[in-house]
């Protein structure tokens, strides 16, 4: 990370960063019941990995009352895993997340304080989320979606006044939105059979 200060009433920073995870492997075995023999519909072994890397930018500048602090964070990530069992799939997914945010500050000289701010988010799924392998339980199996992706906005505003003697007092107020989502929604099965019998 590096900050260089542009002027006495402004300051840009910069900055980047990456994580890779090295890959990693996870077995599972199921015996069936009463036979204690494999169970070739519920074992599988997967192999997963991922990485990515971002930069990001921020400005604030100053004018007068009014402190204005700009940012923008580009990047992206890829995940990929590897599912064994009845089957062989293979998911990868790609991703570019963009955020900006943008935060405003009004100060007064007798010392009101207003505050206005935007960000934004993009949440990616795992590939457990992602995977068109099924995974199956006794009652039960799950699936995941390729088309996953959740984006969130945030806008926060609020005023506080300082009191000599008494301290701060103040309100804030924010809004929340998703668009998209990354839930996990069950579906019961009213017979309560068991999967593969």
């Amino acid at each position: 990370m590096a900050v260089w200060t542009i002027r006495a009433v402004s300051e840009l920073e910069i900055g980047a960063g990456a994580a890779y995870d090295f890959p990693s492997s996870y077995a599972y075995t199921s015996d069936s019941l009463p036979s204690m023999h494999r169970d070739t519909l519920r074992s599988y072994s997967k192999t997963s990995h991922n990485f990515k890397y971002h930069a990001y930018t921020t400005l604030l500048r100053r004018f007068g009352y009014l402190t204005v602090k700009a940012g923008l964070l580009l990047g992206e990530k890829w995940s990929s895993a590897t599912y064994d069992g009845y089957t062989h799939v293979v998911t990868k997914g790609h991703w570019v997340p963009v955020v900006p945010s943008l935060h405003l500050t009004y100060r007064t000289p007798n010392m009101h304080n207003f505050t206005l701010s935007y960000t934004h988010r993009t949440s990616v799924p795992t590939a457990d989320q992602l995977t068109s392998f099924v995974n199956y339980d006794i009652y039960s199996y799950s699936i995941g979606n390729p088309d996953l992706l959740r984006h969130t906005h945030n806008v926060e505003g609020g005023w506080s006044k300082y009191y000599e003697g008494f301290g701060n007092v103040g309100v804030d107020a924010f809004y929340h939105a998703n668009t998209g989502g990354i839930f996990k929604i069950p579906i019961v099965n009213p017979k309560k059979t068991l999967i593969g019998k």
